[in-house]
């Protein structure tokens, strides 16, 4: 287990706890990638100096398999606008996006070489999302602010260079990326008072492939935490949602009767045609996590090894204790939140999300 913690990254052996090792930093941790490079280096943000307006500019490799410091650069501004006091990190492949508003730099992972930078285009790119996949969301000049032009955008790792463009409809919004591969981004239309929301799978080739529509009576949910950022807009780190090669899995927002505990249920969509393929309801008084299932203190449910359940569940398999894999299951309530969404001419139609 690692932590990034004020101004050291540490490692703790997973069977007892104990600290492997440590690398002390000479100032405060500002940035932290989602993901670490196939081979488990990480590269994390760290303060110019130690004063409260010390800008997050200095980048410092990690391996976090020997506990070693790496290689240490700062970002270089590209004039007098570019914020560098909070920056967003995302390492996909051997290449880490040191991101702002409306500039980047990407280095190779391995050994901090430069790869590129921001381009002289129109379309200036806002915020990435990695992983398997560079993915890139960008704003397009138009002669109306209110009314917008995004791409989501698909580059190569290396060059930078877009291999594929998706445009969604005028005025819609790449708000979140919940799987870069398959690519499926989250949209939104609007102001804060009405806001409309719709969740697009986009094809290897840059189009719409489907748009995932519950039934009128379900709102689907994400927890995507604290994604607050001064001058960077934070893609990923989503919860709840999960997906494979043909299907995508979302949880809904709780809903009950009165006088009994909300529960909730995934509903799972077909990448091809945006329905949903089938349902699976939360117990009372548990909720769905798409990514590890549910469990209470008598089932648990995964989508490998379906219901398991002991104690008063007499009509389900009943083992002495909870197989070995319940207990990665998260015991806690999902977090989540909502928005109400309707549907729009723009689009097939908006599917409540948020």
């Amino acid at each position: 287990m690692i932590t990034a913690l004020h101004r050291s990254v540490s490692g703790y052996a997973v069977a007892d706890g104990r600290t492997k090792w440590s690398v002390d930093l000479p100032a405060d941790i500002c940035a932290t990638p989602n993901s670490t490079t196939s081979d488990g280096k990480i590269v994390i943000g760290v303060k110019s100096r130690t004063s409260d307006r010390a800008d997050c500019s200095v980048l410092q490799m990690v391996d976090l398999n020997t506990g070693k410091a790496g290689w240490k650069t700062t970002i270089k501004k590209s004039g007098t606008g570019d914020m560098l006091s909070d920056i967003g990190l995302t390492i996909s492949g051997n290449t880490v996006i040191a991101g702002r508003t409306s500039n980047f730099n990407a280095y190779q992972v391995s050994d901090g070489k430069e790869l590129f930078g921001t381009p002289a285009e129109s379309c200036k790119i806002f915020a990435f999302a990695g992983g398997p996949k560079l993915i890139a969301a960008a704003n397009c000049s138009t002669d109306d602010v209110k009314n917008p032009q995004h791409q989501v955008l698909e580059l190569d790792r290396v060059s930078g260079k877009a291999k594929m463009t998706y445009q969604p409809p005028r005025g819609w919004k790449v708000e979140k990326v919940y799987s870069v591969d398959p690519l499926i981004v989250r949209l939104g239309l609007g102001d804060m008072s009405k806001k409309q929301h719709a969740i697009a799978a986009i094809s290897k080739s840059g189009k719409l492939l489907s748009q995932m529509i519950p039934s009128k009576d379900d709102v689907l949910v994400a927890s995507c935490g604290n994604t607050f950022a001064l001058f960077d807009t934070r893609l990923e780190g989503c919860s709840g949602v999960v997906a494979d090669a043909n299907t995508f899995y979302m949880a809904t927002k709780p809903k009950g009767e009165y006088g009994s505990a909300p529960t909730n249920k995934v509903i799972v969509f077909d990448l091809g045609t945006g329905e949903p393929k089938w349902t699976a309801n939360a117990p009372q008084s548990a909720e769905w996590s798409a990514r590890y299932g549910w469990k209470t203190a008598n089932c648990c449910f995964t989508r490998k090894h379906g219901m398991t359940c002991r104690g008063p569940f007499s009509h389900f398999r009943q083992p002495a204790a909870p197989p070995a894999y319940c207990s990665s299951i998260p015991r806690e309530r999902t977090g989540s939140r909502t928005a109400s969404t309707r549907s729009t001419s723009d689009t097939k139609a908006a599917a409540r999300s948020s």
